[in-house]
């Protein structure tokens, strides 16, 4: 009798393999349509542990479905490579071709991370999966960048094209092609495997979006993951994260635009999985006594929490904060420096600010500059207010005397001589003038104030 390898007859070797076979197909089919239950599952969010959900809300959507017409001839092609791709979007037929090496497959492929959420934190390691900036991403991102200019499309329609792209590629389950019930794979293991589940879909759609400099969160739901893109010129159902809206995308299967979502994923956990920080704003440099006050605004946009700031000094790091201002000491008056800022977030390194030159002051030049320049005011000042002070009491001085020798009435002052009382000088002004006076030495004045037919009382004086 002949034998089958492994020391099994032949026959019931056959009729073994067979069963095994037909067994696997069943159960496979069983588990897809939730009849068997005997794997593990591992959901994306379980319905008791959903802190953290946010609500969705409408805009104005369109109900009108992306076109696929099915075209004999290519419209625009893009790329060189073997792993090629054909998709509809609005009438037109796009094709991408690249190449992708097993090297990069498998650097991915043997990737040591956990590929799927055994606790309600898992989640957040999807962001660790989103590799806008691996080779073959950008590359291929690049490719679909080309094809959208080609094809003369705004941002808003190429989000739509490079999901109508993702979605063309044919559902897998994750037990089917890594018999797992759920196995996050990276975008690079996506492309060339050609085919995946929800959640592949979605982390390749994100990545993708990313390299084209769009801002995506993920979407996790119960058993399902979607992406939210922040575009302009796009209408229908969003969440909102820091006063930015991010559009629902569906990229599992065809037939979804942007914007429009099953109404059973409308409360949700957004993991916001943040793009290139732009620099920040507002940036303001002082000097100081060999320091200087640098002041900034966070970057405006969305994004995930931003971690620190690092200021650069001359091109090179100096200082790390997480406030948006700090004092850089010990530096050289009258010395140039050049600054920039730059914030860190999930994402990475930010852009940093447009560089500015500022020189720290010695406050003691400074001083002599403005007291070389006050010394003339602060000696005037004084001599002023005095000459100002003595003239006051000249102009009181005289008022009260005249105010002490008039009365009203009064016609006439008469000034006498002492020695024989005999009267010199008859005046109506307050200060006569005597020019024949003895030159006896000293005498003694008497004025009266001549009031009609009577004299007034004498008001004795010396003078010499």
């Amino acid at each position: 009798m002949q034998k089958a390898t492994n020391g099994i007859p032949l026959a019931p070797a056959v009729v073994l393999v067979i069963a095994v076979t037909f067994i696997a197909l069943v159960s496979s089919t069983l588990l897809q349509a939730g009849f068997l239950s005997t794997v593990e599952t591992h959901n994306h969010l379980t319905t008791d542990e959903g802190e953290g959900l946010i609500l969705c809300s409408y805009e104005d959507a369109s109900n009108e479905e992306v076109l696929n017409v099915t075209h004999m001839d290519i419209d625009f092609v893009a790329g060189i490579g073997n792993n090629s791709y054909t998709w509809t979007y609005n009438g037109n037929v796009y094709a991408l071709n690249f190449e992708l090496n097993d090297e990069e497959y498998a650097y991915y492929v043997d990737y040591e991370i956990a590929r799927y959420m055994a606790v309600i934190n898992d989640r957040d390691n999807l962001r660790t999966f989103i590799t806008h900036d691996d080779s073959v991403v950008v590359y291929v991102a690049g490719c679909l960048d080309n094809l959208s200019k080609q094809g003369g499309l705004s941002k808003a329609e190429e989000a739509s094209m490079v999901l109508t792209f993702v979605q063309t590629m044919p559902y897998s389950a994750d037990y089917d092609t890594h018999l797992m019930s759920d196995y996050w794979s990276f975008p690079v293991e996506t492309l060339h495997d050609g085919t995946g589940d929800c959640e592949d879909k979605s982390i390749l759609y994100s990545s993708l979006l990313m390299a084209l400099e769009f801002d995506t969160v993920l979407l996790i739901y119960d058993s399902h993951i979607a992406v939210g893109v922040n575009c302009d010129n796009i209408t229908g159902w969003y969440y909102t994260i820091e006063n930015v809206k991010y559009y629902y995308c569906e990229p599992t299967v065809l037939g979804w635009n942007i914007g429009e979502m099953p109404l059973e994923y409308d409360e949700g956990y957004v993991l916001v999985i943040s793009a290139k920080l732009t620099a920040p704003i507002d940036f303001i440099v002082e000097g100081g006594d060999g320091q200087i006050t640098l002041a900034w605004k966070k970057p405006s946009g969305g994004g995930s929490e931003i971690d620190f700031y690092v200021v650069y000094q001359n091109g090179i790091q100096v200082a790390i904060t997480e406030n948006t201002s700090i004092i850089i000491k010990g530096l050289t008056n009258g010395q140039a420096y050049s600054f920039t800022v730059a914030a860190h977030n999930a994402a990475g390194m930010g852009e940093e600010t447009s560089p500015v030159l500022v020189k720290p002051t010695t406050p003691s030049a400074e001083n002599d500059n403005l007291m070389s320049r006050m010394w003339i005011p602060m000696i005037l000042v004084p001599i002023v207010v005095l000459i100002v002070v003595v003239l006051l009491l000249t102009v009181v001085e005289k008022k009260r005397k005249d105010r002490y020798l008039t009365t009203s009435g009064v016609q006439s002052y008469l000034p006498f001589q002492q020695i024989d009382d005999c009267g010199l000088i008859q005046t109506t002004q307050t200060i006569p003038e005597c020019s024949q006076l003895s030159s006896l030495g000293s005498m003694e004045i008497q004025i009266s104030k001549d009031v009609g037919l009577n004299n007034g009382t004498e008001q004795p004086d010396q003078m010499n």
